[in-house]
């Protein structure tokens, strides 16, 4: 009883310090709460397919839905966007989304754009091009993409510095590690103390994370020599991802996402995010993001958005890359007219 009165999650008062102006934002809260997640083949898991006020999933692969997507009967073009949890982006509803707003610039140009928001909590680049492939796959041939949208970067250098370049979230790696090897008590362990937290508040706001920790917390990679192997790996999942895009003749752009270390003019909320962060994470994302902008400059497909925020006077990050939200709409214009942009160029033979 003392924990359902007292305990206010920490991570959520940034975010309801930037949220101010959003009137929806304790709703919003409670309904990306309750979403659940589904097991797939090859790329993991996806959320589950949901309706609530402010955040709703399809059964199309684990898509959010877009609700500015044109008809079916006024579909032109197909889009795919991919990302990480900022792609996926849960701070807005689904009409402020990232995804939403590219569509709304382009159907407002009357591209007639259906856009499936393929953004996943926790992917980094090397997932997103095996949940591509697969999608490609399994679609038919009708319902591939004419563009798709790779939004990177957080996930990248944050798993480059703790866990190692091209690594999965350690923690999911370590589970299925366990299921594989079969770690059956430290499976046992685990499943009890999550079970636990389905129906006590105290185990779940105070107990259970530490056993998460001392089970599946232990492994951060600590060696912090491993930038060039971060970068590489990048670059190859972006080179062979365009292979396959220009082979079945979709146009695909590949986009480093705004960071707060990155943004040039920082607000006061911002830069007390940047000094809660470990120094050293900041100069790798730092020297991450400078050097694949330097690697791959001179492809077409590859567009620096890092700076994208910097003109704004309103605070946009709570974290190290998750936005307020309202700020999507600022960077969905913009890779809308990207996308729109590179649709009007003639492609090289």
């Amino acid at each position: 009883v003392l924990a359902k009165l007292t305990y206010s999650p920490p991570a959520k008062s940034k975010y309801l310090e930037i949220s101010r102006s959003y009137p929806d934002v304790q709703q919003l809260i409670k309904d990306w709460n309750a979403l659940r997640f589904v097991y797939h083949d090859y790329y993991v898991y996806s959320p589950a397919q949901a309706s609530s006020t402010t955040v709703n999933f399809t059964g199309y692969f684990g898509a959010r839905v877009t609700p500015d997507s044109a008809k079916m009967t006024d579909v032109k073009e197909i889009i795919w966007t991919f990302g990480g949890s900022t792609m996926q982006n849960l701070e807005a509803d689904d009409r402020l989304t990232l995804a939403n707003q590219i569509a709304v610039e382009l159907n407002r140009r009357e591209r007639g754009a259906q856009v499936h928001n393929f953004g996943v909590g926790g992917f980094q680049s090397s997932l997103e091009t095996i949940k591509f492939q697969d999608l490609l796959r399994r679609v038919p041939v009708t319902e591939r993409p004419s563009n798709a949208f790779f939004y990177d970067g957080f996930n990248e250098a944050m798993y480059g510095f703790y866990f190692g370049a091209g690594a999965m979230q350690a923690d999911l790696s370590l589970k299925m590690k366990d299921l594989v090897e079969r770690e059956y008590p430290r499976l046992i362990l685990y499943a009890g103390s999550a079970f636990l937290s389905r129906y006590s508040v105290f185990w779940r706001n105070y107990i259970n994370h530490r056993i998460e920790n001392s089970l599946y917390g232990q492994n951060l990679y600590s060696e912090r020599k491993n930038l060039d192997k971060t970068v590489s790996t990048y670059v190859l999942n972006v080179t062979m991802t365009q292979g396959i895009c220009k082979n079945l003749k979709i146009r695909c752009v590949f986009a480093l996402q705004p960071l707060v270390v990155t943004k040039a003019n920082p607000t006061d909320l911002e830069q007390k995010v940047i000094d809660s962060l470990d120094p050293d994470y900041i100069e790798f994302a730092r020297a991450f993001y400078r050097r694949v902008a330097l690697e791959l400059h001179d492809r077409e497909e590859f567009v620096d958005l890092s700076h994208v925020l910097d003109q704004s006077p309103e605070p946009h990050f709570f974290d190290l890359g998750h936005t307020s939200p309202y700020s999507g709409i600022v960077i969905g214009k913009e890779i809308a007219r990207l996308i729109d942009e590179r649709s009007r160029i003639r492609p090289k033979s």
